[in-house]
């Protein structure tokens, strides 16, 4: 039995000064693997944020996704908070200003179990998942001939759901036609007034957006 739900609330554009709503959430003892080289985090440096609770309250702060541990942070007073389990959706600006939508999604598919968030890059019929996903690896260890490191290393994926399982994504111009079979001789001649590159992820997803127009009345 396979159950996909995306939690999510309506929002507002863009980033404003510092809601007035005052989100408790708990104290972060650590963040990182001290021995680990690499950095847990999506982005280094804090951002500007928008945080959606399921009550439907929203406020503006500056946040951090934790890649290794699926969680978010934010900070205030110079003290960092883990957003609580009553968070559905956090979008934040990248260091280079592109907006970016996290959604909660839980997912019982034993292909992919997940309780967690991931970016969306499409919704519709055919949604466009990415989730960033970093694991510890390797071992501290040296003999004096031979030196091994442990590291902290990405492994994100893009994902959709079909027929009610999750399906994994890859960016070619198949994998494209496959989710968009039905709606294929329009999709390819948007491509190619668009000139479109299904390798990229930018423009596969811009595809696959438009795709999903097509079913809105």
């Amino acid at each position: 039995m396979f159950l996909a739900l995306l939690i999510t609330v309506s929002y507002m554009n863009g980033f404003s000064q510092l809601a007035t709503y005052q989100y408790t959430g708990k104290v972060l003892q650590q963040t990182t693997n001290n021995d680990a080289s690499g950095s847990p985090y999506l982005f280094d440096d804090w951002q500007p944020g928008k945080v959606f609770l399921v009550t439907g309250d929203e406020f503006d702060v500056r946040v951090k996704f934790d890649a290794l541990r699926n969680k978010f942070y934010f900070t205030r007073n110079d003290t960092t908070f883990e957003l609580g389990s009553d968070v559905t959706e956090v979008k934040l600006k990248s260091p280079e200003g592109q907006e970016m939508d996290f959604r909660k999604i839980v997912t019982t598919d034993d292909k992919h179990p997940m309780a967690g968030f991931v970016q969306v890059l499409a919704s519709g019929k055919v949604p466009l998942y990415k989730e960033y996903l970093k694991r510890t690896e390797g071992e501290n260890f040296t003999n004096g001939i031979f030196t091994s490191e442990k590291k902290i290393v990405a492994h994100n994926s893009l994902w959709t759901i079909l027929n009610n399982e999750t399906v994994p994504v890859k960016l070619n111009s198949h994998s494209l036609e496959e989710l968009t079979s039905d709606k294929k001789d329009q999709v390819l001649d948007y491509v190619k007034s668009k000139k479109l590159n299904p390798k990229n992820e930018r423009d596969f997803a811009t595809a696959l957006s438009y795709y999903n127009s097509l079913f809105k009345g």
